[in-house]
This record gives structure tokens, sequence and C-alpha cells, in this order.
């Protein structure tokens, strides 16, 4: 979360490439979380994870995703810990 505000931060204060160049992500977050992300922060709508005519199949497709179940999701077959 703290990741994400200050990416926020960064491109409210930037453009969006100079705030990708500085984005620093916490060694803990996966090289997969971390080109999601990379991908959702693209400032050409057309270049950005999602953006594209496959839209947000796109991002279900991502790597980052792959152990999610979308078909089941959709269901609400998906039971979420506590």
């Amino acid at each position: 979360m703290i990741c994400i505000l200050k990416t926020l931060i960064l491109v409210q204060r930037f453009s969006y490439v100079d705030a990708l160049l500085q984005v620093k992500f916490p060694r803990t977050i996966s090289n997969e979380a971390k080109d999601m992300l990379g991908g959702l922060l693209v400032k050409d709508p057309n270049k950005r994870l999602g953006g594209g005519p496959d839209d947000a199949k796109e991002i279900m497709a991502h790597p980052f995703f792959s152990s999610i179940n979308w078909t089941d999701l959709q269901q609400k077959k998906v039971r979420i810990s506590s």
C-alpha cells in the first residue's frame, strides 16, 4: 500500500516516465508485481497493460495473477481466508 501511495505521489510531481524511472519497489515485492505495476503506470493508454483491444483480459493474463481461477472467482466459488 505504501509503495502504491509513493508511486501516486511521484506521478503527481513528475511526468509518468520520470516517475517510473524513480519508483523504488521494496525488495519484498515480486518481479511479477513490479512488472504489473509498471505496466499499469505506462502513460500511453494504448501501450498500458490492459489498454489494448483485449482490455482487462490482458491484465487477467498477467503472470502476477497466474494463481487466480477467474471463472471460479466470477462464480463466487473462491473463499477468502481471513
